[in-house]
């Protein structure tokens, strides 16, 4: 591109990523061959979130705009495009349908870009809510959430079992404090170049402090590992990294592994707390049962509660995982999902043969 006096100008996008692609050094030498490089950050999450409300003027729910608007393919341009095939084909065409539609064209854009597509083949699934009651912690999230909210900042690492919660609860306290989520998995942040995972911690904490938004990255293990045992250096630069950003982050940090054993003490000590999520108590699991059974249209049975109790290792995670299989795989009565409940359990590791109950 050349300005009026003759200056060549590149802009870099967001989803440009053939830079990287194709190589850091064809990437620097194309670079050089600019007077200016500006980068063109994607906007705000809140940003995005007014601009598509605008656009499709209440064609579809604040939920689906929600899940668009958070994912980092929701670019301007992609919100535009979908906004107007949206009003071309809406005369005549009910909510759901509406609904539906934007849930399809959205998923095959974000599948062209090999992005996560939103959740259910719509964006919409049957789940529970995540409640913090139904949370086994030694400690009341809504209690940690509002000091959270008073003091603006604080650094957290969840550890437990998969499935315990830690995703949704840094979600949930996003909400709770009326800020914008920043969710990462080790793999959106990991890159095959030496020094670029480096870059991307750097622009994740950045781009969180921008924005005021709650920043949570899970397998957190993977760049926080004792560096006593790395076996490379690069190894120890991303703990060194992840140390140096946790340093100077004055917002609120979010991080969760599933092998807290595994990480460096040095880091552990720049969280302000560690908190562990364990397998559901009998109440609450009791509990996500029966709202599970209202989304399924169920009847509960006289032997139900008794067949419950009789489960261990149950989380969270389990419930979903059979209410995404029902839109598959219906579960058709209360004892049926019972059972389903006690399959998820026994694909997790240790839970053959093993009659340990629910934590008391």
């Amino acid at each position: 591109m050349h300005t009026s006096n003759g200056v060549q100008l590149l802009p870099i996008l967001p989803t440009s990523s053939g830079l990287r692609k194709n190589g850091i050094r064809r990437a620097i030498t194309l670079i050089r061959r600019f007077d200016v490089v500006v980068e063109m950050p994607l906007p705000p999450q809140s940003q995005r979130h007014q601009m598509m409300q605008n656009l499709c003027d209440g064609a579809i729910s604040e939920r689906l705009i929600g899940q668009i608007t958070t994912s980092k393919g929701s670019t301007p341009a992609m919100l535009a495009q979908t906004a107007r095939v949206l009003k071309a084909v809406s005369k005549g065409q009910a909510g759901g349908e509406l609904e539906a539609l934007a849930g399809i064209l959205v998923n095959d854009r974000f599948a062209a870009q090999g992005l996560r597509p939103l959740s259910g083949p719509h964006g919409s699934r049957l789940s529970i809510a995540f409640d913090p009651e139904f949370i086994n912690t030694t400690m009341a999230l809504t209690d940690l959430a509002e000091g959270f909210r008073q003091a603006g900042q604080g650094r957290i690492c969840l550890y437990g079992p998969s499935g315990t919660g830690k995703t949704a609860f840094g979600k949930w306290l996003s909400q709770a404090m009326d800020l914008p989520s920043h969710f990462y998995k080790a793999s959106d942040l990991l890159a095959p170049h030496v020094g670029e995972t480096e870059r991307n911690i750097a622009k994740a904490f950045t781009k969180a402090r921008a924005e005021g938004a709650v920043l949570q990255i899970d397998e957190v293990d993977s760049f926080l590992q004792d560096r006593t045992v790395a076996k490379q250096s690069w190894e120890v630069s991303l703990v060194n990294e992840m140390l140096t950003q946790l340093e100077g982050f004055d917002g609120v940090f979010v991080a969760s592994t599933n092998r807290f054993e595994q990480m460096d003490a040095a880091v552990l000590r720049r969280f302000d707390l560690g908190l562990k999520f364990d397998y559901l108590k009998a109440d609450a699991a009791w509990t996500m049962f029966q709202r599970a059974c209202e989304l399924l249209g169920l009847t509960m049975g006289e032997d139900d509660k008794k067949d419950m109790a009789g489960l261990h290792k149950l989380t969270p995670g389990d419930f979903d995982q059979v209410l995404r299989q029902n839109a598959y795989r219906k579960v058709r009565t209360s004892t049926e999902l019972v059972t389903r409940l006690r399959e998820a359990t026994k694909l997790k590791a240790g839970g053959f043969g093993e009659t340990m109950g629910f934590l008391h």
